[in-house]
C-alpha cells in the first residue's frame, strides 16, 4: 500500500460454513530478508466485485391507498408488483376480512382467479437473499408458493405456505442466486383455497427480500518504515450489503520485518486485538456493522529492519445478523 493512495478492496464472499480450501499458512506467503532491508511480498486471494443489494419494493402492499374495505387495481398503478392473473389486476384489502399482519394493507392472491404476484429484481450470482412473507387463509385452509428463479426461466420452490384463517403465519427462508443468475424472479403463487373458489382465499402481507451483508476495505499505509521507526496503517471496514452483520472480525497479516509497537484503535478508541505470533495474523473483532456503516481501524507498526515494498492483505469474517448458518471470508486487494 503507498502512502496517499487509498485503495477500495473489493471483497471474496464464500457462502458455506466448510473450511476453506486451504489455511491461513496456504494463502499468506512473506518472503523477508533480515539484512539490512527487508521486503515483503504476498500471494494475493483474487476479489470479487460489490455484489446487487436487493431491495423489495411495496413490500407491504400499502400502494396504492385502498378507498373503502378493499379495491382492485391494475399493475400499472402499483409499484413493484405484477401479476399472473390475466385481468392484469391484484386485489387489496383493508378490514375486509382481517386486520393486516402488517401495516394497513394486505392482497389476496385468489382476486378474481387463481394467481400469483412477482417482481423481477437485478441480483449479483453468489449472494444469499433473506426471505420472509406473511400469510393466511380466507374461509378455511389455504395454500401458496414461494418460487424463485430466471424471469421465463425455470423457478425453484422455497415453501409451501399452508396456513388456516385464525392467525397471519409468517414463513422464512433463504436462497442462494445462482451462478450467472443476474436477474431473479421473486413469485407468491396461489395453489387453492379452503372452498375451492378460484376469487377468494391466500392472503399476503409483509413480503421482505434482504440481501446478505458485504463487508469492502478500504486500506492507506506506507510502503516503507524505516529501521526502529513507526508507520500508521488504516483499514476502513464498510457493510455495503443489505442488512446488519454480526461476529465481524478483521485480520491483519503483520509482514517479517514488522513489529507491533502501538495501540489499535477503532473509530478512535483504543481496542485489545489478538496477536497470534506462530502465524503472525492479528486478529480485531469489529462485531456488528450497521447496514452502509463504516468502522475504521487504525493500527499502528514499527520496523525491525529497513522493510520496504510492503504488501498487506487483511481478512474480514463475519455472519448476517441474527443468523449463524452461513459466515463469510471476505479478501481484500494488496
Amino acid at each position: 500500500m503507498k502512502r496517499g493512495i487509498f485503495l477500495k478492496l473489493s471483497l471474496i464472499v464464500t457462502l458455506t460454513l466448510s473450511p476453506l480450501p486451504s489455511a491461513i499458512d496456504d494463502w499468506l506467503h512473506f518472503e523477508s530478508k533480515s539484512t539490512a532491508h527487508a521486503a515483503s511480498t504476498l500471494t494475493a486471494v483474487s476479489p470479487k466485485p460489490p455484489m446487487s443489494v436487493v431491495n423489495i419494493i411495496n413490500g407491504s402492499f400499502e400502494n396504492p391507498t385502498v378507498v373503502g374495505p378493499w379495491q382492485a387495481f391494475l399493475t400499472s398503478q402499483i409499484p413493484g408488483w405484477k401479476t399472473t392473473s390475466t385481468d392484469n389486476q391484484i386485489e387489496f384489502q383493508t378490514s375486509l376480512i382481517t386486520p393486516p399482519a402488517d401495516g394497513k394493507q394486505y392482497i389476496e392472491l385468489n382476486g378474481y382467479q387463481v394467481a400469483a404476484v412477482y417482481q423481477d429484481i437485478t441480483t449479483t450470482p453468489g449472494t444469499t437473499i433473506r426471505w420472509q412473507a406473511s400469510h393466511r387463509g380466507r374461509y378455511g385452509v389455504d395454500t401458496a408458493a414461494v418460487k424463485f428463479g430466471a424471469p421465463n426461466g425455470t423457478l425453484t420452490q422455497q415453501a409451501t405456505m399452508t396456513t388456516g384463517n385464525n392467525a397471519w403465519q409468517t414463513y422464512s427462508g433463504r436462497y442462494i442466486v445462482p451462478a450467472g443468475q443476474t436477474s431473479t424472479r421473486f413469485i407468491f403463487q396461489s395453489i387453492s383455497s379452503s372452498d375451492g373458489s378460484p376469487s377468494a382465499g391466500n392472503l399476503l402481507d409483509n413480503v421482505i427480500l434482504t440481501s446478505q451483508s458485504f463487508l469492502t476495505v478500504a486500506a492507506t499505509g506506507p510502503a516503507t518504515v524505516k529501521q526502529n521507526k513507526t508507520g500508521i496503517y488504516q483499514f476502513q471496514v464498510k457493510n455495503e450489503g443489505g442488512m446488519e452483520s454480526q461476529a465481524s472480525t478483521l485480520q491483519i497479516p503483520i509482514p517479517e520485518g514488522m513489529t507491533m509497537t502501538g495501540t489499535v484503535t477503532i473509530n478512535g478508541s483504543q481496542v485489545i486485538g489478538n496477536y497470534d505470533s506462530a502465524s503472525r495474523i492479528l486478529s480485531i473483532p469489529l462485531d456488528n456493522i450497521a447496514k452502509d456503516a463504516t468502522k475504521t481501524v487504525n493500527v499502528t507498526l514499527g520496523g525491525q529492519t529497513i522493510t520496504d515494498n510492503l504488501s498487506i492483505q487483511a481478512t474480514v469474517t463475519h455472519q448476517d445478523k441474527g443468523y449463524t448458518d452461513t459466515t463469510y471470508t471476505n479478501y481484500s486487494n494488496e
